[in-house]
């Protein structure tokens, strides 16, 4: 009988039809007899797909409050006595946001956003709130659980499909062979970048909760004041009816 040769790329490819053959029935209908090196890519990124819907974590509203992910901000408005205590309050607010490991995200005339663990939110809001009188406060939570984990099953998915991908480089015989390979890595690497950034946002929004603090003085108008104060709505209503 006469040996029969067979060609490297295509030992690969046949070694990785039969493993994914023997993953189940499921992962066999992605991978029919005789398939190409670039359909055996095809094949790796709809099992690293099918995969990640198996791993679904169960979302039903049952689901454990401990384990929802929440973005929490709150507006805050308080009332000082001079334009002068307006500047104290925002060095004041600014240090209890640092002593509680936040920081300052954005600041203004009377106002400043400030960003605090969220673990210690509840508790900078109560020593920003002492800051002035009359405080206003409003504790606002988005839920963005199913969010977060649909964004961690594709970066997941994704993952799995790059380390499958680098596999399927190293044992690429042709030329063609590691074209196949590299051009659907290099999607897949783009992709993992951005759900990586995304991810990364996302988390700080929800380890970082926002108080937005608005802080005005509480000026009244003198004798002198209220004559002018007068005058000003009279004259307005000689000009302007609602």
């Amino acid at each position: 009988m006469m040996p029969v040769f067979v060609r490297p790329s295509a030992l690969v490819s046949l070694l990785v039809l039969l493993t994914l053959s023997a993953c189940g029935t499921a992962s066999g209908r992605y991978a029919p007899e005789g398939a190409s090196y670039g359909e055996v890519v095809s094949v790796s990124a709809a099992r690293a797909s099918s995969d990640a819907q198996l791993a679904r974590p169960d979302l039903s509203p049952a689901a454990r409050a401990d384990q929802r992910q929440l973005i929490r901000n709150a507006p805050l408005d308080v009332t000082v006595s001079t334009d002068d205590d307006i500047a104290i309050t925002l060095e004041q607010a600014a240090e209890i946001t640092v002593a509680r490991d936040g920081y300052v995200a954005s600041e203004g005339p009377g106002h400043m956003v400030l960003r605090i663990p969220d673990e210690r939110f509840d508790d900078a809001l109560d020593q920003l709130g002492a800051l002035g009188r009359d405080a206003r406060r409003e504790i606002r939570a988005n839920d963005v659980t199913a969010a977060f984990t649909d964004l961690q099953i594709r970066l997941d998915s994704a993952r799995a499909l790059q380390a499958r991908l680098r596999a399927l480089l190293d044992d690429a015989e042709t030329v063609a062979d590691v074209l196949a390979v590299e051009t659907e890595l290099s999607r897949v690497t783009t992709q993992v970048d951005q759900l990586e950034g995304q991810m990364r946002l996302l988390q700080n929004q929800i380890s970082f909760s926002t108080v937005r603090l608005s802080i005005r003085n509480d000026v009244k108008p003198g004798p002198v004041g209220w004559v002018f104060y007068g005058l000003y709505h009279a004259t307005r209503w000689l000009f302007v009816w609602q």
